[in-house]
């Protein structure tokens, strides 16, 4: 199986982790990134999901969304909270089949 390492850091001064190690950069979308996913929340909108996926970023093989508001303190919180990253990823799935989804902010697991 082959694997894959890859950064989505955002700060400045940081090494080109390209060329020092070959690391490539994941694209990283958040709720802001585009218009129409106004309620932090709530899901987003047909609008946001139709924007993410005319984005050329959102044809790469790995594309996460950082998304840390969803509560998780309590049982009902996670339950509800997963139910809307898994909302999230199987919309995005749906729409761009060959890309494989991450969410940033899943105090539990990968998703």
């Amino acid at each position: 199986m082959k694997k894959v390492l890859l950064q989505m850091w955002g700060h400045t001064g940081k090494p080109d982790f390209l060329t020092l190690y070959g690391i490539e950069r994941m694209p990283l979308f958040h709720r802001t990134t585009f218009s129409g996913w106004t309620d932090p929340a709530g899901l987003p909108t047909t609008e946001w999901y139709d924007n993410l996926e005319a984005h050329p970023s959102s044809t790469q093989p790995y594309v996460l969304i950082d998304h840390e508001v969803w509560p998780d303190m309590t049982q009902a919180e996670r339950l509800a909270t997963a139910t809307k990253y898994a909302t999230v990823c199987l919309e995005a799935k749906r729409r761009m089949p060959n890309v494989r989804w991450t969410m940033y902010g899943v105090q539990w697991s990968p998703v």
